[in-house]
């Protein structure tokens, strides 16, 4: 049930006003904006050997950046149809036909490796510490190490892979939604992230659209129609007065959407199937939703920085909300859609077409608006570097501040 008790995070005054409606489109006075992580040791890679060398680490401080300055791009046969990544000191994209994959050092460009798969690849690969995850057409999951692209383990599923999967850390254990051609079948596999092992299964369920983050020893899997909490331990269903009430179920349109059911801080944040898809800020430790907004558009994808939410929407603009009250801090609006948001260091960055725009993610103020060489696809942000994927070419670029 939804309870109406104050968390530890937040007062009761803040409650009230959250779940009355008064952050539906709220804060309209920041509709118009003026417009103006961390890397690891760095591998370079010539033959197909790769060697560690020490590289200062950038510090986690909020940044403003003044512009962008070119670190090195790349034109290649690139597929963005099941997109590439950009983490852990590492470039991750395909090959056109999809079934080949080339890791590239973040810092030059340089080739690690290439690995090559039976069945394109279907999900967005996931870079966890050492391990590359990637899944492919034929329902497999497939471990490769980071470092040289050869492959740990391997794991069949019995069917589809459509949703992105989710690593919980401290199970180390990859949860594998699984989608069967019926209609409503589903199933969700829990992985050994070290063996490859199957640890439990949740059989008999509809087959859900979304699966979030583990928060407090619990994960959710969103379906149309309903919203519903699991241990992270052994997959067994919260019991009814744990589950979550008042949430209709979750609006997940766009596969795969790894954010789209996104948690930070403890507080999970989705978008539901209702009118203009209102983003729901659901506490799991306090079974509460805290609040809910209606932006002008249905949202694409999340991240969070400090006390901001950020998400970009189909509404051609780029949100940042108050995460602990719902209210809209900022509002950015172009004339073209905006790509999935990436927010570090206190800037939201974010794409349309070929320009990409760092904005600052507490006051919503532009800082970059730079015209690209290509048309941006994804965007990741990693230290004081930005990485832009789309059009069969990347571009990696500084930020200088």
């Amino acid at each position: 049930m939804v309870v109406s008790r104050p968390t530890r995070r937040r007062v009761l005054a803040t409650l009230g006003t959250a779940l009355t409606g008064g952050c539906l489109r709220s804060s309209r006075a920041a509709d118009s904006t003026p417009a103006p992580g961390t890397d690891e040791p760095r591998t370079r890679s010539t033959d197909g050997t790769t060697t560690a060398t020490a590289a200062p680490s950038d510090s986690g401080s909020a940044l403003t950046p003044a512009s962008l300055s070119t670190e090195w791009s790349h034109e290649a046969d690139l597929a963005f149809s099941h997109a590439g990544v950009a983490a852990e000191g590492t470039v991750l994209t395909q090959r056109s036909d999809g079934r080949i994959c080339v890791a590239r050092a973040l810092r030059d460009g340089s080739q690690r490796w290439r690995a090559t798969f039976d069945t394109a690849v279907s999900l967005r690969p996931r870079i966890v510490g050492s391990t590359v995850l990637m899944g492919t057409v034929g329902g497999t999951i497939h471990a490769l190490a980071r470092s040289d692209g050869s492959e740990r383990w391997r794991y069949d599923t019995p069917g589809a892979l459509r949703v992105q999967p989710v690593v919980i850390p401290e199970e180390a254990t990859v949860l594998v939604p699984v989608r069967f051609d019926d209609e409503r079948a589903g199933l969700v596999d829990a992985v050994s992230l070290e063996s490859g092992q199957r640890r439990w299964r949740i059989d008999g369920i509809d087959r859900p659209n979304s699966i979030s983050p583990a928060v407090d020893g619990r994960f959710y899997l969103g379906f149309s129609d309903s919203f519903r909490g699991y241990a992270a331990g052994d997959g067994t269903r919260l019991p009814t007065e744990q589950q979550p009430s008042g949430i209709p179920g979750v609006n997940a349109g766009r596969f795969p959407h790894p954010r789209i059911l996104f948690a930070h801080e403890g507080t999970v944040y989705l978008p539901e199937p209702r009118a203009n898809d209102p983003v729901v800020a659901y506490d799991p430790t306090a079974n509460e939703v805290v609040w809910r907004y209606e932006p002008f558009g249905a949202p694409v994808s999340f991240d969070a920085w400090g006390e901001t939410l950020a998400f970009s929407a189909g509404d051609n603009a780029v949100y940042g909300l108050d995460r602990t009250t719902g209210d809209r801090r900022w509002r950015v609006q172009r004339d073209e859609r905006f790509s999935p948001v990436a927010a570090a260091r206190g800037v939201v960055w974010t794409a349309r077409g070929r320009t990409l725009l760092g904005i600052d993610a507490e006051t919503g103020t532009v800082h970059v608006e730079r015209e690209l060489p290509l048309s941006a696809d994804l965007v990741f942000a990693v230290g004081r570097r930005v990485i832009v994927l789309g059009s069969g070419k990347i571009g990696v670029y500084r930020i200088e501040s």
